[in-house]
């Protein structure tokens, strides 16, 4: 969700190094712009002050 503007940046938890290990795999996630379109419409961005 980096390529929004702005861009979300999700904090993310973990509680075991597999946990950690998919969360950073998804780094390399590439979502098609059709992806990004609805997600985006499903979720409007809110900008904060």
């Amino acid at each position: 969700m980096l390529a929004g503007t702005p861009a979300v940046l999700p904090v993310i938890g973990v509680t075991s190094l597999p946990q950690l290990d998919e969360a950073l795999d998804a780094l390399d996630l590439q979502l098609t712009p059709s992806q990004q379109a609805r997600l985006t419409a499903a979720v409007p961005a809110t900008p904060t002050p």
